[in-house]
């Protein structure tokens, strides 16, 4: 389960359901195409950026790890990292961001939309501006970072960290500063002092952002859920597939079982499916309801890392089913907790089409499963 992308649970995330890959950490020993990173102390977390597409050298042997951000490069890296929908149409906000042809454009609205970042203040003319092209200081990426987190919740405004300097940080960033201090992701200078109107360089915004994810990844619960094998389904036809799990740090107390939803097209619910899942005991089944809904697993649930899905590669589940009537379909599958049917985090989702068998050409109006 390679490079999965896990879903954050932690009600500090909630509010922004952020990046969270968690796969190992890439070695800083490992090989690696850029040329100037072996003697920064961020190489663990530019590699592990860089392998996620979130932040890329500016070619491809160099990643200048002492070059200045700018504001509109570190929304972008955050944006990436967030991963919501960049491709939404945006209003626009910013004077300074106004051509939706630049390649910044959609990265610097999301990031004001998502409330990771705001504008730096007005212009001449009295319009809002983003500031691009202006570095990313330090007290503000450190702003940055914890909003897109959901930390911002936590924050003390009358907080004031405990750097030599902090009588120099601006009032609005203190309480963020004093928070990420003490998470151990807002690092000194090596003189006591912050710096916090200092520009942040590409190596400082990758080593924030990582230990920031670090942090999130020792403390909180994923989840992830992958699918396979929906490519090739024919309607009358037995279709096989596999669903793939993995958890990271559910509660030892909580026992989980499975939530299926089966809908077809507009969301209609397809009721009576029957579905088969196999075990180390052979091959059980399930059945929807009238809503599309069905869980399924021990009725008293399964400690994740009992069965393997506390493990680094998590544990796949072959399923075969049979598919009456062709047309567009989606599969919703979720961890729910056994006791309460609540569901943890979030359900995963998969659309897919069953395609009409030779009778079915002509006739695939009807949405009906077997």
């Amino acid at each position: 389960m390679a490079k999965n992308r896990f879903k954050l649970l932690t009600s500090a995330a909630a509010t922004a359901a952020l990046i969270g890959t968690l796969v190992n950490p890439v070695s800083a020993a490992g090989s690696t195409a850029f040329k100037d990173i072996s003697n920064s102390y961020a190489q663990e977390a530019i590699l592990f950026l860089n392998e996620y597409e979130i932040l890329m050298g500016v070619s491809d042997t160099e990643f200048a790890p002492t070059k200045k951000m700018t504001r509109e490069q570190f929304a972008t890296m955050l944006v990436k990292a967030h991963a919501p929908n960049t491709a939404a149409k945006r209003n626009m906000v910013f004077a300074d961001n106004t051509k939706q042809t630049e390649w910044y454009y959609n990265f610097v609205q999301t990031a004001y939309d998502e409330k990771i970042m705001s504008g730096v203040g007005k212009n001449s003319k009295g319009q809002d501006v983003f500031g691009v092209g202006q570095t990313m200081t330090r007290e503000q990426a450190i702003v940055a970072i914890m909003n897109m987190f959901g930390l911002n919740e936590f924050v003390d405004p009358q907080a004031t960290p405990d750097f030599k300097d902090a009588g120099k940080i601006s009032d609005w960033a203190k309480g963020y500063v004093a928070l990420a201090q003490e998470m151990g992701i807002a690092f000194g200078t090596g003189t006591g002092n912050f710096e916090p109107k200092t520009a942040t360089t590409r190596e400082m915004g990758a080593q924030m952002l990582y230990k920031t994810t670090m942090e999130f990844v020792q403390h909180s619960t994923f989840v992830n859920i992958g699918f396979g094998g929906f490519e090739n389904i024919t309607a009358g036809k037995e279709a096989q597939f596999t669903v793939s799990a993995a958890t990271i740090n559910v509660p030892e107390e909580m026992a989980l079982r499975y939530r299926a939803t089966l809908v077809g097209k507009d969301g209609t619910p397809v009721a009576n499916q029957t579905v088969s899942y196999q075990t180390e005991l052979g091959w059980l089944s399930f059945t929807t309801d009238a809503n599309g809904v069905a869980f399924f697993g021990p009725e008293a649930g399964f400690k994740p890392a009992e069965i393997g899905l506390e493990s680094e590669d998590g544990i796949t589940t072959n399923f075969k089913t049979t598919m009456a009537n062709a047309g567009d379909y989606t599969l919703k599958v979720a961890f729910v907790d056994a006791a309460t049917r609540e569901v943890l985090g979030v359900e995963f989702t998969k659309d897919f089409t069953v395609a009409a068998a030779a009778a079915q050409a002509d006739d695939t109006t009807e949405t009906g499963l077997n």
